[in-house]
């Protein structure tokens, strides 16, 4: 691709960029089609094509056939994707991703701890964990699952939801595997760990949180036998 090229497609980004800082595009939005970037910009169509393919290849827009390209909804799917080319083409490992989340995991508990949690939410987590006491295998590594994304969606961030969603989706991947090797004395002491993390952040107490990951992860890395 040539230099010019380069610079051609940019004044399309560029301009979608500018839309969206003056508020003309939000999350959802429709975007111009290839002909009104082309006209609005003055560059070839084969440029705003090529902007538009860049764009949907980083998460910010999307297709749906027959109607258009729109801003995306869900940014952070790119990354998602390549957590999980990088772990196919063994550039990344199953340790790995469980070290990146360990950190995470603990960054997501001191924002909560800042802003605390209610009573509502707490009953939330509560009728999670009651779930998990009588769920199956596959029933519970599906709580699992949502424990922890209702956790991450507690944090008051959007730009650190964004990149924290696709580590956290790469990692409950990993939990059916995990319990898959469990019995049912192994998923009770489970419950109790993520009992542990609630009453931690309800007592803005760090040492039980930080129990919590020494345990959790503990279990987590014994499961895949790491």
């Amino acid at each position: 691709m040539s230099n010019q090229t380069n610079s051609e497609y940019q004044k399309a980004i560029d301009y979608l960029y500018q839309m969206a800082s003056d508020g003309q595009l939000i999350v959802g939005s429709k975007i111009p089609s290839e002909r009104e970037l082309a006209q609005k910009t003055g560059i070839s169509r084969n440029s705003t094509r090529e902007a538009i393919s860049i764009l949907r290849g980083i998460g910010i827009v999307e297709s749906r056939h027959g109607s258009g390209n729109y801003v995306s909804k869900d940014p952070g799917s790119s990354i998602s994707m390549m957590i999980k080319a990088m772990l196919a083409l063994k550039s990344t490992s199953k340790a790995e991703i469980i070290q990146v989340r360990k950190v995470i995991s603990y960054s997501v508990c001191e924002l909560i701890m800042d802003r605390g949690l209610t009573k509502e939410e707490v009953a939330d987590f509560q009728s999670i964990l009651d779930g998990m006491i009588t769920a199956s295998k596959e029933e519970f590594a599906e709580y699992d699952r949502i424990f922890h994304r209702k956790l991450m969606l507690l944090t008051d961030n959007t730009l650190f939801r964004t990149l924290m969603e696709p580590i956290g989706e790469a990692y409950l991947e990993l939990i059916p595997e995990v319990i898959g090797h469990t019995d049912a004395d192994s998923r009770k002491a489970l419950v109790d760990i993520h009992a542990l993390l609630i009453s931690g952040l309800v007592d803005h107490d760090r040492e039980k949180c930080k129990a919590y990951f020494e345990k959790h992860y503990g279990f987590v890395e014994d499961g895949l036998e790491l």
